[in-house]
């Protein structure tokens, strides 16, 4: 029933993800990969493969979860102060291409959209700090805010409580396959996968979810649905 009447019925909300979707997710790689491990080793008289094989299995052991996305939980993990150094290098953030353009010309056709992360709000804050975000959204909701991730069922059940919305109308955009697939789940009834969440990565050719190639294909997935159920936004 919510993919039959997603079809039938126009988008009235594009929920976006923010990292990987509008900010490059390099600034994330670097970070956590490098950034993160340098100090951490430096403080403690080690190298970098060092503190990789220290704190990778614990990453990839809260992946999905909570605590994967909280710089709370890392800042006590590494004791370090990652919302500092998160701010000292901030000028590493970037939107990926045609990101500010595309939310602009949303904002123009009277085209609600709300900022869906699990970005902590630590760093939520630091990125909007960086990259012009916020005019464009009507909400922007958190996963410490909501409690619960987005791969969680109960981010959607907060969210709609906090929010309410209508899923089947809705079109959710993300680079995560296992947040795609719980927003499938919850009835989000338009869902698209970016391809390139990371410009210095290759772009992936296949996802169970229509392939964003580009962000500028947004504009034109929502007037072509919209104008085929007729319901006509304005430009």
């Amino acid at each position: 029933m919510p993919q039959q009447q997603a079809a039938a019925s126009p988008i009235d909300l594009i929920m976006f993800d923010m990292d990987g979707t509008l900010i490059d997710l390099g600034f994330d790689f670097v970070f956590w990969g490098t950034l993160a491990m340098q100090q951490w080793a430096q403080l403690n008289n080690s190298d970098l493969a060092s503190a990789r094989a220290k704190f990778y299995p614990l990453i990839n052991s809260t992946r999905g979860s909570l605590d994967f996305y909280s710089l709370p939980y890392w800042t006590n993990a590494f004791g370090l102060d990652l919302e500092a150094l998160t701010k000292q290098h901030a000028h590493l953030i970037k939107p990926l291409p045609y990101a500010i353009e595309l939310l602009g010309k949303l904002q123009q056709m009277g085209m609600p959209c709300w900022l869906a992360t699990n970005a902590h709000s630590q760093v939520l804050n630091i990125k909007l700090a960086t990259v012009p975000l916020r005019p464009f959204f009507a909400h922007m909701v958190t996963s410490d805010q909501l409690n619960a991730p987005k791969e969680d069922q109960a981010y959607w059940h907060n969210l709609q409580q906090l929010h309410p919305f209508n899923p089947a109308t809705t079109l959710f955009i993300d680079d995560n396959i296992e947040v795609l697939q719980a927003a499938q789940q919850y009835g989000i009834g338009h869902l698209m996968c970016v391809a390139q969440p990371m410009l210095q990565a290759p772009a992936i050719t296949q996802a169970p979810f229509r392939l964003l190639q580009h962000l500028s294909d947004v504009l034109t997935y929502v007037q072509q649905h919209n104008k085929h159920v007729g319901h006509y936004n304005q430009p």
